[in-house]
């Protein structure tokens, strides 16, 4: 199953970001990575369930926080306990994100 960090990373939000906000970015990343709109591309349906297993990982979180924070997830790595990075990180996530949207749609 999905870390958090990585479903937050496929839907290029982190944990502070609402549930409404995460929800509207997997919508947009669904639609345009949906099969029916890649026709030809092979890797569209693997792209789509990757974003599937992502939001329901994050649905998970914003539903029982303490259950599935990421100390839910397998200690992979040995930083696994480094902190989420702080607001400048944040920042230029949302700024990867909306130029990533703009090839998109």
């Amino acid at each position: 199953s999905m870390r958090l960090a990585d479903a937050l990373d496929v839907l290029a939000v982190d944990a502070s970001t609402s549930r409404e906000d995460a929800q509207r970015a997997f919508r947009k990343l669904a639609l345009s990575h949906h099969p029916d709109r890649c026709p030809g591309d092979p890797e569209a349906t693997a792209r789509f369930q990757t974003l599937g297993e992502a939001w329901e990982r994050v649905q998970k979180f914003h539903d029982h926080p303490r259950r599935w924070g990421a100390h839910a997830d397998p200690e992979e790595e040995a930083d696994a306990n480094v902190p989420p990075p702080s607001s400048p990180g944040t920042s230029s996530k949302s700024a990867e994100f909306a130029s990533f949207e703009e090839l998109f749609t």
